[in-house]
């Protein structure tokens, strides 16, 4: 396992990787919701994307499908925002999620061959 310095430094990277990637997730979120019409600010994005993303992890539907369209629609009803244009927003994000887990899941069923 790792000892105190290099535990550290472990925890630093996996620190600031996370906060890469949370980062690109609001930037994509934003721009897709741009992409559609939808007027939500950064920092309701900010907030939004990774309760999104952890309400798409209940196990009630395939893939997070539907689960966070719904939870997109209760959560930013409350802003006055277009519910169609929710909708599309996170349809949109959706298939994006899903779109870069293709190469991965290529790549596992090219080894499950093997």
């Amino acid at each position: 396992l790792y000892s105190g310095r290099a535990a550290k430094r472990v925890l630093i990277q996996s620190l600031w990787l996370s906060l890469v990637f949370q980062i690109s997730q609001v930037l994509l979120n934003l721009a897709l919701a741009r992409a559609v019409g939808l007027q939500i600010s950064p920092v309701t994005i900010w907030w939004a994307a990774p309760f999104l993303s952890l309400a798409a992890l209940l196990p009630i539907g395939i893939g997070g499908l539907g689960v966070r369209e719904v939870a997109a629609m209760q959560l930013l009803r409350g802003y006055n925002l277009p519910g169609n244009l929710i909708l599309i927003w996170s349809l949109l994000w959706q298939a994006t999620v899903w779109l870069s887990s293709l190469p991965g899941g290529l790549w596992w069923r090219g080894n499950q061959k093997r």
